[in-house]
């Protein structure tokens, strides 16, 4: 449990027994937590190297005091399914970077108990690496690391004071590769959040943004020590791609504004949200800040706020009400733009990226004037209307449009790269010119490359061509990742190559292979590509993203064969034995281990003019994936059949033979993940998925889908793996949703819930359906609400006043937060019964499918014939039933409420903009970023600095602050 053991008492004549826990700091009751079962402790060996640091307040030089216990406890029963020597924790776990050669040779066990020994390896590190980068040591005199059956994980992560609740899916097993860096990422999740999360705590619910970036900020310190620098940025470069991806301008702000009491508009459900998008968000402003900022100053700033927190004592804590412990975001961007030199531009930032929504969009293009050599430059910003508010915002609270929004230009010239600046205000166009320093008279002398005899002549031809048009070799706009926006920068083909080939940044490779996999590729584009996939010593995510677009532009007119290309580099890279066939995988070379996961990805890519997948693409998958060998291979390639399984999923076969001959390999792999389960299910999920995508793309949905949901249904209930129950889910909803629209997609999400018992999974499965509905809008003119509205117009019936669907005169459109609060009074009125008792016990539907009825409490039939026939109102009694059930977790109520707002149109999340943004409620952060002056305005909630579930901290403080 979180705290220090005191004492053990015995009571009822020796047949209970109660353990007594005490914590020395306060702590709120979100933070308590314990598990309760026969477990094994096995203390964790901590490094011997002393941490020492810099006090940030005296400026001394000394030694941290001795470090925390550590200690991991696993069930008894892993321990005895395995024998033999456990790992020693200081010899850490093995190398997982690219550049490790030598796999270790003794790994094989995959039991859980062999994974719960070597994982005690990893924390013992990970928790040294956080001392160290914060300069300060644990707040608490033990950590517990608890792994739990999956089945028995409420989270796959839970922190607490002084504990970690880990599901067994965060295992680090020997022999897995992917699985065993995701597993280490969530453990220095886990560790982050002991300092950003449960030390440092947010002032309001609205600075929870803060907390959550500076947890993943510290995690960062221990992805780039394991696994490097370039791996870091190539990592933080995939996230701001998925943040735009993620991002249209309806979801909040990092820190809403406005309404709502000290809570905030969000009621504090920002904790509840399920979506990756405002944690990933919050870590690339984070980021944003530390660039700006500077690294040393801005860690300077960090330890500081942490040391101050760490040396405050409980009863200065009480006096002051949270006092150094609490985080507030006007505080912090305060402190960070003074250290960093930006004070008077904090507010214009924080106007922009913190309280501000959605994210611009950047499309930028040149021309070269050759008489004064230089570029002129122009800059479109465009975006969501969420987003261009922000810009205009930004630039009235600095009121000076040329001291913000400044925008770098990098120029690759020929002695180096040339860093330009160029503003970029609240103006929908911008125009700068840039001078470039090398004369056109030296871009002529230039030094050339000796050609090569398997150089491609008339691909260097063409560049050297363009390259006396631009005296540059290409050109890379926001280069530090200072703005949260996509930049869509039109240069030729031959500099995006010249970007591939010359970056020295993982950055401005990434962004070169992405953007040449949407261009009509010429000849050097191919010969760039080529050279790309097969540099060793390119990174590895590189070179699959090469791959990729080699694949995207293989169909289109030129003279090299795409598909071939990337089915000789898998050769290269699998060194076939001399009779041709494939050697056994040995992973020597963990670059290239990605590398076939990304070829595989780009091969089912490679179209035909037709738009269908050739042969040849059906036939090497198919191939690779009947004569995979792993015999005598020291690492598991699950993950690799799982890629080459996923990319399956792509295929757009161009006969049914094909079809049956894919679908016959899916079938395969998912007997065998019945009998002989894979780490986490990585086979049976890609196979599940695989097969329902596949389905979706290849022939008639309607005919293929029952037969398709009969094979999906047997991996849907125990005793499939949690991991390969969520993916059947999934499954189950993508064709849902392909068949029959958002209603049979609604329907079908209410029925999983119905019938699954895990905590963990029942949220994740609404939250698929919300995601899913984006795609195919409200339940506004689905067949399941147009057959709703047609038996209204017919039967007519009465509604009950209690509970009334306003119906639109167009169709069926149901205001999802009025609902809500008219389901709430109807619970006021008719008592408990009104709501279901749990989510395995649904209520009877008695009323017509277009009917206003209340709703009843009575016990349904199969959950699977409930869906038959359920009209939108139904729907929207279920879901409502659900958000205001109080048997349920506040995950799951929180997540039927959001489902209920994308079914009616709305955006899913309490957030509303009011016209007044600028204010503030009470409690909330200590000045505005706009007056510097605290408002004063009331408002009924929560005490100021009390966060979100933490409602109940007086009791534990006043009880010494103990658990």
């Amino acid at each position: 449990a979180a705290g220090r053991l005191d004492r053990v008492t015995w009571a009822a004549a020796g047949a209970r027994r109660t353990f007594h826990f005490s914590l020395d700091r306060c702590s709120p009751p979100g933070h308590i937590a314990w598990a309760v079962g026969p477990f094994k402790a096995t203390p964790m060996a901590f490094p011997s190297k002393p941490l020492t640091t810099v006090m940030m307040d005296s400026g001394d030089a000394g030694s941290v005091p001795e470090s925390a216990v550590l200690t991991q406890l696993a069930p008894l029963e892993w321990s005895s399914a395995t024998g033999g020597r456990a790992k020693r924790a200081e010899e850490g776990p093995p190398p997982l970077s690219a550049a490790a050669a030598v796999p270790p040779v003794a790994a094989h066990d995959t039991s859980l108990g062999g994974a719960s020994e070597h994982s005690a390896a990893t924390l013992p590190l990970l928790f040294a690496l956080c001392e160290e980068a914060l300069g300060c040591k644990f707040a608490y005199p033990a950590l517990h690391q608890v792994y739990l059956p999956v089945e028995a994980a409420a989270e796959p992560s839970a922190v607490g004071a002084g504990i970690h609740l880990l599901s067994s899916d965060v295992l680090v097993y020997r022999r897995t590769i992917d699985q065993a860096i995701e597993a280490r990422r969530h453990m220095a999740a886990a560790v982050a959040k002991q300092w950003f999360g449960v030390l440092m705590r947010p002032r309001t619910p609205a600075d929870a943004w803060l907390v959550t970036g500076l947890a993943g900020w510290l995690e960062g310190w221990a992805v780039k020590t394991f696994q490097g620098q370039t791996e870091l940025a190539y990592q933080r470069w995939r996230e701001r791609q998925a943040i735009f991806a993620l991002d249209d301008g309806c979801a909040p702000p990092l820190c809403p504004r406005g309404g709502g009491g000290a809570w905030g508009q969000l009621l504090g459900t920002e904790v509840l949200d399920p979506s990756p998008l405002a944690s990933l968000k919050a870590t690339a402003v984070i980021g944003m800040l530390e660039r700006k900022a500077g690294e040393d100053m801005f860690r300077k700033v960090v330890c500081h706020l942490v040391f101050q927190a760490f040396k405050q004592t409980p009863e200065e804590e009480l006096a002051a009400g949270g006092g150094a412990r609490l985080l507030g975001t006007a505080e912090f961007l305060k402190q960070v733009g003074s250290a960093g030199g930006f004070r008077r531009e904090v507010q214009a930032f924080a106007q922009r990226w913190v309280y501000g929504r959605g994210c611009p969009h950047l499309t930028a293009a040149f021309t070269y004037n050759k008489k004064g050599n230089n570029i002129e430059m122009a800059v479109r910003q465009s975006g969501s209307v969420a987003a261009l508010r922000g810009a205009e915002r930004s630039v009235s609270a600095s009121g000076d449009a040329s001291s913000v929004a400044l925008l770098r230009v990098i120029l690759r010239e020929l002695d180096g790269r040339e860093m330009h600046t160029m503003t970029v205000g609240a103006a929908p166009v911008s125009l700068e010119r840039l001078k470039v320093a090398t004369r056109p008279s030296a871009w002529g002398r230039r030094p050339r490359r000796k050609r090569q005899p398997n150089d491609d002549l008339e691909a260097l031809d063409e560049q050297d061509k363009m390259m006396t048009r631009v005296p540059v070799y290409y050109v890379v706009v926001d280069p530090a990742e200072e703005w949260l926006a996509p930049v869509r920068l039109q240069q030729p083909l031959v500099m995006w190559a010249n970007q591939l080939q010359k970056g020295k940044e993982v950055i401005e490779q990434a962004a070169a292979a992405a953007a040449l996999a949407h261009l009509p590729l010429t000849v050097s584009g191919a010969w760039a590509l080529r050279e790309a996939v097969a540099n060793d010593k390119l990174y590895c995510g590189v070179r699959a993203d090469a791959a990729v677009a080699v694949a995207m532009t293989a169909g289109q007119s030129h003279n090299r064969n795409g598909l071939q290309l990337l089915l000789d580099l898998h050769d290269e890279l699998t060194a076939s034995t001399p009779e041709g066939g494939p050697r056994p995988h040995a992973f020597s070379d963990l670059s290239d281990y990605f590398v076939l996961q990304g070829i595989a990805r780009a091969v089912a890519l490679v179209r035909d003019r037709r738009g269908r997948s050739p042969d040849g693409a059906v036939d090497a998958l198919l191939s690779w994936l009947k004569h995979a060998d792993n015999a005598g291979n020291a690492w598991d390639d699950s993950a690799l059949t799982a890629a080459r399984l996923e990319a399956l999923a792509t295929l757009r076969p161009a006969s049914p033979q094909a079809v049956r001959r894919v679908v016959k390999v899916l079938q395969q792999h998912l007997s065998r993940e019945a009998v002989v389960p894979t780490v986490g299910s990585v086979v049976g999920r890609a196979a599940v998925t695989a097969l329902a995508r596949l389905s979706v793309n290849c022939g008639d949905i309607h005919v293929i889908a029952p037969r398709v949901l009969s094979v999906v249904a047997r991996f849907q209930r125990l005793p499939a793996q949690l991991a390969l129950r969520q993916a059947a889910h999934q499954a189950a909803l993508t064709l849902a949703t392909a068949a029959e629209g958002g209603g049979a997609l609604v329907a079908a999400a209410l029925n999983a819930v119905d019938l699954e018992p895990s905590p963990q999974l029942r949220p994740a499965i609404l939250h698929d359906a919300v995601r899913f509905l984006s795609s195919c809008g409200p339940l506004k003119g689905s067949p399941a609400t147009q057959s709703a509205q047609q038996q209204q117009q017919q039967q007519k019936p009465q509604p009950n006043p209690q509970l009334q669907l306003h119906m639109h005169p167009e169709g069926t459109v149901i205001n999802g937060q009025q609902l809500a609060v008219m389901a709430t009074a109807a619970v006021a009125v008719n008592g408990a019964s009104a709501v279901p008792a749990a989510a395995g016990a649904p209520a009877t539907h008695a009323a017509s499918a277009g009917g206003g009825e209340a709703l009843p409490g009575g016990q349904a039939g199969p959950a699977a014939e409930q869906g038959k026939g359920d009209g939108a109102a139904t729907l929207m009694q279920r879901l409502t039933a659900l958000a205001v059930s109080v048997n349920e977790g506040p995950s799951l109520r929180h997540t039927a409420f959001m489902l209920l707002q994308a079914a009616a149109g709305q955006p899913a999340t309490l957030f509303r903009e009011t016209d007044d943004q600028d204010f503030l409620p009470a409690g909330g952060p200590a000045a505005s970023a706009e007056t510097g002056r605290r408002p004063a305005v009331s408002g009924a909630g929560a005490p100021s600095g009390a966060p979100s579930g933490d409602s109940g901290r007086a009791r534990s403080r006043k009880g010494g602050g103990g658990g």
